[in-house]
């Protein structure tokens, strides 16, 4: 059997005890390891001219949980959305006046930056008009004349009598 010194003995306990703390410290995973276990969808919304477009809503839906996140495009037109989980996305955009955008089918990777750019298209106007009312009743069966007189018109019929 081979007997160690004090020395040697301490050297070998601070070796232990500084590869225990190193471990301890050591990234885990792929995110701490200077990666990111997220994805992000930005981009710039302009108009038919290419003038950006500032204060349109943009929103972003998960397909696979149905949640979602709004958020507002900038002076410059500009909207971002950081820390989304890998996976199928709808993005939409919408301000007054404007045909509202939407692309389905937007996959994000894990560490996916993905740029999207909106060119917005002046909606359509249309117009509805709603009628409510009743029809007047025709009875094309019925061949008779009939009317309806009133009490003052009988009380005046009779007064001539």
């Amino acid at each position: 059997m081979l007997r160690f010194s004090r020395k040697l003995r301490g050297a070998v306990r601070g070796v232990i005890v500084l590869l225990a703390v190193l471990c301890a410290m050591a990234p885990r995973g792929v995110a701490a390891q200077g990666g990111t276990s997220t994805a992000s969808v930005s981009g710039k919304i302009t108009d038919a001219t290419g003038g950006v477009m500032p204060g349109v809503s943009v929103t972003v839906i998960s397909a696979a949980t149905n949640q979602s996140r709004t958020v507002v495009s900038n002076d410059e037109g500009v909207y971002r959305f950081a820390g989304l989980a890998p996976g199928k996305y709808t993005v939409t955009a919408e301000l007054e006046g404007f045909a509202a955008f939407r692309q389905s089918d937007v996959t994000l990777q894990v560490g996916a930056a993905v740029d999207l750019n909106v060119a917005m298209k002046l909606s359509t106007v249309s117009e509805s008009v709603t009628v409510s009312g009743q029809a007047a009743i025709i009875e094309s069966a019925k061949t008779d004349l009939s009317t309806v007189i009133s009490r003052d018109h009988r009380d005046a019929a009779d007064d001539f009598a």
